[in-house]
């Protein structure tokens, strides 16, 4: 009876003849570091310093309406530029932004930046054709255009990954997959931006392995006029840092009727009042009972 069972749970014959086909062990396939060789390897090179390294995967994140476009772009002039990036050294280098939305407004948007900047970001380029995360293709065919060692900005991840659910483990490693692969092939740091859910507090939308796969990630909230940002997630950086902004309108031209033709760019800015790392976010019908409360306070003084 023995016998049966053993001969009932043998593996198949097929996957015995590929385990008599393996090739021998090769000693020198992986390189054992020690300390010595790890100290010689340097410390981590940094694109803008304490936030984002020279390669890897970084992310934007925030809700609609917070800004976390403009921020990204003022980030690109800072790093064609070599300007500080809210009291951080940035390393000069070139950058593609790939603008997959609300592209109407993209050019007004360059324009106001350039203007502000009071330079023409002439190593800024920007693509307004579809992009898929989801096709070889397409991310061979960035990878051409992008100079080695430069920086690509990818708004939004939802455009650029048609038919795919950020939701579904297997969807979510194709995507991380790709963008891998694409800073690989430009040996440089892909920058996806991409919306937070409808807890902002749990942060990026999708599934959970999108975070755990990013070497870096900021995300932007808002409090009406107010916004800030949070270095969510910074491998040996300033991991929970704010940093408030705002925009500011800038005068691009005129209309045919004489009219200022207005766009926006984002301007460091002063954090809100209080610590914004303390307390809950409170809901809409929160912020109403606090406002009732402190009216009926002040008109009982």
């Amino acid at each position: 009876h023995g016998a049966q069972v053993a001969a009932a749970w043998a593996p198949p014959a097929s996957a015995q003849s590929a385990s008599t086909a393996m090739a021998s062990p090769n000693p020198n396939r992986f390189k054992l570091l020690t300390g010595d060789d790890l100290d010689r390897m340097g410390p981590l090179d940094w694109r803008i310093k304490r936030i984002i390294p020279k390669k890897g995967l970084f992310a934007i994140g925030g809700p609609s309406r917070s800004a976390k476009s403009f921020l990204a772009m003022l980030m690109g002039g800072t790093i064609v530029t070599g300007n500080d990036f809210f009291g951080h050294k940035v390393e000069a280098c070139a950058v593609t932004y790939a603008g997959l939305e609300g592209a109407a407004g993209i050019p007004g948007r360059f324009k106001a930046l350039r203007l502000h900047m009071q330079d023409d970001l002439g190593d800024f380029r920007v693509i307004l054709q579809p992009v898929s995360l989801g096709s070889e293709q397409d991310i061979r065919d960035l990878a051409a255009v992008c100079p080695q060692g430069s920086v690509v900005i990818i708004d939004t991840l939802a455009r650029a990954t048609p038919g795919m659910d950020e939701n579904a483990p297997k969807d979510m490693g194709k995507i991380i997959a790709a963008a891998t692969q694409l800073y690989e092939l430009i040996d440089g740091v892909v920058i996806l931006i991409h919306h937070t859910g409808k807890d902002e507090s749990k942060g990026f939308r999708g599934h959970s392995d999108f975070i755990g796969s990013l070497d870096g990630a900021i995300i932007v909230s808002r409090d009406g006029d107010s916004r800030k940002f949070k270095l969510d997630k910074v491998k040996d950086g300033e991991d929970g840092a704010y940093f408030g902004f705002k925009l500011e309108t800038v005068i691009i031209g005129t209309d045919e009727d004489g009219g200022d033709i207005t766009s926006c760019v984002v301007v460091p800015a002063d954090l809100p009042t209080g610590n914004p790392t303390i307390g809950p976010k409170l809901s809409e019908g929160e912020r109403f009972l606090q406002k009732c409360f402190w009216e009926a306070f002040n008109e009982a003084r």
